[in-house]
């Protein structure tokens, strides 16, 4: 074959202009063409260079909490993998950081309150219930031991918290004379005898003597009692202060019952009703 000077020439003037490109080597890419933004790197057979995209070094650290490039999930969509831990810290009621993270919570140690921030306000969102000894004996009728929390129940029969109509009572036999019957024995013993032998007069409590007898009382609280007459004469039941008889209040030779309805904190009317 003829030996073509002028082309080997051409071919060693190229080579030249080109000594100075890095795909030019023998062990580099032919090409940048494909290969842009990529860098080269050394191929897993480790003979040459390649250009290929790089692989991050790991770096998750930088994206924890505190880390220079930390993550704020607050406006990201979509749903956590993994289960999160609460953002929860505790304190005093009064030591509350300002608002201004939504999401976040916060539990009073002294109030017991758990809060959430809204982003603008803390929101309650439990509370404790107070405990039952902390109420008074008043507000349960003295029937619940404080200190365990079981019923006393030695205490149910005179308590406000049973109806005055199913205590336990005791008929009050009268001596043959006029009297006048106590709130105690008008709400709960409820059951009077006489024996007269000539007209008697039974006078009632006061008003207000009668409605302290009724522990938590309200307006329309009633309580019956009955008159027994053991003998052919008139025994009239009397109004005490601010009390006021409704219907026929002589009981001859028979018993006459009466309901008496509280009307206000210093009122009671007495209705007989047999």
């Amino acid at each position: 074959m003829a030996f073509d000077r002028h082309l080997v020439e051409k071919v060693i003037r190229r080579k030249l202009e080109l000594k100075d490109q890095f795909i030019e080597l023998l062990d580099t890419p032919d090409s940048y063409s494909g290969k842009a933004g990529k860098p080269p790197r050394v191929k897993s057979t480790e003979d040459g260079l390649e250009f290929e995209a790089a692989i991050p070094a790991l770096h998750k650290t930088s994206h924890q909490n505190g880390g220079v490039d930390e993550i704020n999930i607050t406006d990201l969509s979509g749903e956590l993998a993994d289960l999160q831990k609460p953002n929860l810290t505790q304190g005093l009621d009064a030591n509350k950081p300002a608002a201004g993270i939504p999401g976040r919570l916060y539990f009073a140690t002294d109030t017991k309150i758990l809060y959430r921030d809204s982003g603008t306000a803390w929101e309650e969102i439990l509370k404790r219930i107070p405990a039952h000894t902390e109420l008074t004996d008043k507000e349960v009728g003295g029937v619940i031991d404080h200190a365990d929390g079981s019923i006393i129940t030695a205490k149910l029969g005179a308590s406000a918290i049973v109806p005055a109509k199913i205590k336990t009572r005791a008929a009050v036999g009268l001596g043959d004379a006029d009297a006048t019957l106590t709130a105690a024995q008008m709400v709960d013993s409820s059951i009077f005898t006489i024996t007269p032998t000539v007209a008697r007069v039974l006078t009632t409590d006061t008003a207000a003597n009668i409605v302290a007898a009724l522990p938590g009382y309200v307006v329309g609280t009633w309580f019956d009692f009955t008159i027994i007459v053991n003998a052919a004469f008139n025994v009239t039941l009397s109004a005490g202060v601010d009390i006021t008889i409704v219907g026929n209040a002589i009981v001859n030779n028979a018993s006459g019952t009466f309901r008496g309805r509280v009307d206000s904190a210093t009122t009671i009317t007495i209705y007989r009703i047999t």
